[in-house]
C-alpha cells in the first residue's frame, strides 16, 4: 500500500477514556514557547525553543452531561437507589386529584426519581407530579405524563434532582373500577455536581486508512471550557470542549505510519 495522499473527516476517530465518542469537530493544536534574550548590540534578539504545549478541543453531540460534569468536578454526587413511596398512591379520576405524602422523604444522596405503575393498567391518561426540594433548599416539582397505554411495571424516569421529595399528586389518570397504585423510587446514577477538582481523561485523535495513520495520544487531560449553544429545531444540540494536559512531557505521544 502506498502512502496516503489525502484524508477527510470520515476517516477521523476520537476516543475518550478508550471509548469512541460521537463528535462533530475535533482538533489538536501543538505549540511551543520561545525563550527570548534581548541583545542591545545586535539587529535581533537571541531565541531558543521553549516549552512544548499541546492543547485540544472537540465538539460532541449532546447525549448526556458526563463531560460537562467532569469539567466542574471529577467526583459527581451519585444518586442512591431507594423507595420514596411504596405502592400505595391510589390512581383515581377525581376533580381535585389524589395526593399521597411520601413515607421516606430523603434519599441518601441527591437523586432523580422514577415512577412505576405497580398494579392495574390505565384506562385514562393523566399526570403525576412529585413535589420536593433541590440542593439549595428551593421548592421544586416534576410532572410525569401517564399515558393511557401504561400497564403494570411500566415506569417513567425524571430528570430533576431531589434532595427531598415530599409527595405525589395524581391528576385525571384512571384505572377503571379496580383502583391501580403506583410507587416512586429514588434511582442510582450520576445526578449532580458542585464545583471541585476536575476529572482527568485520556484523549486519542487519529485519522486512519488501512495501515496508514496519524495518531495523537494525550493522557491526563482536563477540560478548561465547555460551551453549549441552543439552536432551533433544525440544529442538533452539541457542546464544544477545550482541554489541556497536566504534563505534556510525560503524557503526550505522536505516531504515524506511511505504508
Amino acid at each position: 500500500m502506498t502512502a496516503k495522499a489525502n484524508w477527510t473527516g470520515v476517516e477521523g476517530v476520537i476516543k475518550q477514556g478508550g471509548a469512541e465518542i460521537a463528535w462533530a469537530e475535533a482538533s489538536v493544536d501543538l505549540g511551543r514557547g520561545v525563550a527570548v534574550h534581548k541583545r542591545g548590540a545586535s539587529e535581533s534578539d537571541l531565541k531558543r525553543p521553549g516549552k512544548f504545549d499541546p492543547k485540544g478541543s472537540f465538539t460532541q453531540i449532546l447525549t448526556g452531561g458526563v463531560n460537562i460534569a467532569r469539567l466542574i468536578n471529577g467526583v459527581p454526587t451519585t444518586g442512591t437507589a431507594g423507595a420514596a413511596l411504596a405502592a400505595t398512591a391510589v390512581i383515581k379520576a377525581t376533580a381535585g386529584g389524589e395526593y399521597t405524602a411520601f413515607t421516606d422523604t430523603e434519599p441518601t444522596t441527591a437523586s432523580r426519581v422514577k415512577i412505576t405503575l405497580e398494579t392495574q393498567p390505565l384506562t385514562v391518561a393523566g399526570t403525576a407530579t412529585v413535589f420536593g426540594e433541590d440542593a439549595a433548599g428551593n421548592s421544586i416539582e416534576e410532572t410525569f405524563d401517564l399515558p393511557a397505554t401504561m400497564v403494570a411495571t411500566d415506569y417513567l424516569t425524571g430528570s430533576k434532582v431531589f434532595t427531598k421529595a415530599f409527595g405525589v399528586l395524581v391528576l385525571a389518570a384512571d384505572s377503571g373500577s379496580d383502583l391501580g397504585t403506583l410507587k416512586v423510587d429514588y434511582i442510582a446514577g450520576d445526578a449532580s455536581v458542585t464545583p471541585g477538582r476536575p476529572g482527568l481523561f485520556d484523549y486519542v485523535f487519529s485519522v486512519v486508512d488501512g495501515t496508514n495513520n496519524v495518531t495523537y495520544t494525550m493522557a491526563n487531560c482536563f477540560f478548561t471550557k465547555a460551551s453549549c449553544k441552543m439552536g432551533d429545531a433544525d440544529e442538533m444540540l452539541d457542546v464544544s470542549f477545550d482541554f489541556e494536559m497536566q504534563d505534556a512531557a510525560a503524557d503526550f505521544s505522536f505516531g504515524y505510519v506511511n505504508a
